[in-house]
């Protein structure tokens, strides 16, 4: 008798868990996301200890304030962003399809990694940015301060173990781009 009251408590407590977490993808609530802690990440040398992925940590500039970041390696720069309590407001939705976008000055040695852009994520810059930067002429025309570093959108850019340290501008956006 007590075997089979603790297989019901089981399952019922199985249940409810995956009752949660449906309702989660569901709803897709960010309340049900979860965040390694910061005391987790210094015994774990940055890595993530569920699945061992290295945890990157830079700085993200928007309206004169500076915001840390953290994110696991391989993950769009949009999505990190738009997990993000205070960035989520700069990083809107931009379709439906695409989901969420940001215009972001990337540090020179980043957009050298990154590579030269192609002519098409040229267009989709030069239309969804304001005041796109592509070189130190550019920055010049546009009041200066971004040192040259070139304009590209979060969801072109991928987190990488390069990007420790490292401090990223959010520009505003010209409009939302209809796919």
């Amino acid at each position: 008798a007590r075997r089979r009251r603790g297989r019901r408590r089981r399952r019922r407590r199985e249940m409810i868990v995956s009752a949660a977490f449906a309702a989660a993808a569901a709803s897709r609530s960010r309340c049900f996301v979860t965040t390694v802690s910061p005391k987790a990440l210094k015994e774990t040398g940055g890595e993530n200890s569920t699945t061992g992925i290295p945890i990157v940590r830079f700085k993200v500039a928007l309206d004169g304030q500076r915001y840390d970041v953290s994110s696991p390696v391989n993950e769009k720069l949009s999505t990190v962003l738009a997990k993000h309590r205070v960035l989520v407001s700069a990083t809107p939705i931009i379709s439906p399809v695409l989901g969420h976008d940001a215009h972001v000055i990337v540090p020179n040695d980043v957009a050298t990694r990154l590579g030269e852009l192609t002519d098409a994520e040229r267009d989709k810059i030069e239309e969804l940015c304001v005041n796109p930067i592509f070189s130190a002429d550019d920055d010049d025309k546009n009041g200066g301060g971004g040192g040259g570093s070139p304009s590209r959108l979060a969801s072109q850019v991928t987190v990488h173990e390069s990007f420790e340290g490292k401090t990223f501008a959010m520009k505003g956006l010209n409009r939302i781009m209809r796919t």
